[in-house]
């Protein structure tokens, strides 16, 4: 387009707002034809028809309502000032103002104090230290020693002892009972859950199963326990 029509949309050409329906575009379109007939020169015609062709087709009209909005839109380059180089942008002005607020920090740090100001403190040694405090959690009691709940006479039953047996632990370490009317007689060790009776003939290993000041358990594996009670 030239001259005049240069300068107008499309739509300016026709006459119609961009809002136009198709056949408005197409009322316009003729009516312009017939009033203009022979008064146009040839690039009002050109421009007329192009203009014609570009706003009836929906998928021209659509990509050049497009190229009017971008030109509508303000340049990017704009708002960049033209006498910085491109690229730069404002970094020498962050710079600079780091530098200042750096220099600023240290004159701040190494002028003296205001007479009459406080004296700043550091927070830890204005803090005062803290002792570590000792575990709160109150401990449980450690369960009574085997030994103490030993100590006693027992009547005992199971497998080994037939009709049973009588024993009674003394605290230094001796026993003594009645096994079938046998009496039995020797010296007895507890280490954690081991219970050892050793006589002169011969020594037998148990393990405690349960204890208590009224219940005794002990046994040698499979088949060979025995349960006692005061």
């Amino acid at each position: 387009m030239t001259g005049a029509s240069a300068k107008k949309t499309l739509y300016e050409i026709l006459g119609v707002t961009p809002k136009a329906s198709l056949v408005e575009i197409q009322i316009a379109h003729q009516g312009l034809l017939g009033a203009a007939e022979g008064a146009l020169g040839q690039a009002e015609q050109v421009a007329l028809k192009e203009a014609y062709r570009i706003l009836s087709d929906a998928r021209r009209r659509a990509a050049y309502d497009k190229s009017l909005r971008q030109r509508e839109l303000p340049a990017v380059n704009e708002a960049v000032d033209d006498d910085e180089p491109s690229g730069r942008g404002k970094t020498p002005l962050v710079v600079l103002a780091l530098v200042v607020l750096a220099v600023g920090g240290w004159w701040f740090t190494k002028s003296p104090a205001k007479p009459g100001s406080a004296p700043v403190v550091a927070v830890a040694s204005a803090v005062p230290a803290i002792a570590p405090q000792a575990d709160s959690t109150v401990a449980a009691p450690a369960p009574p020693a085997y030994e103490k709940l030993l100590l006693g006479n027992w009547h005992c039953k199971g497998p080994l002892t037939g009709s049973g047996l009588d024993l009674s632990f003394a605290p230094d370490g001796a026993y003594a009972g009645q096994l079938d009317n046998q009496p039995l007689r020797g010296d007895y060790t507890i280490n954690g859950a081991a219970l050892t009776f050793r006589d002169a003939e011969q020594s037998n290993d148990f393990a405690v199963e349960e204890v208590s000041p009224q219940r005794l358990v002990i046994h040698r594996g499979e088949g060979k326990r025995l349960t006692c009670n005061r």
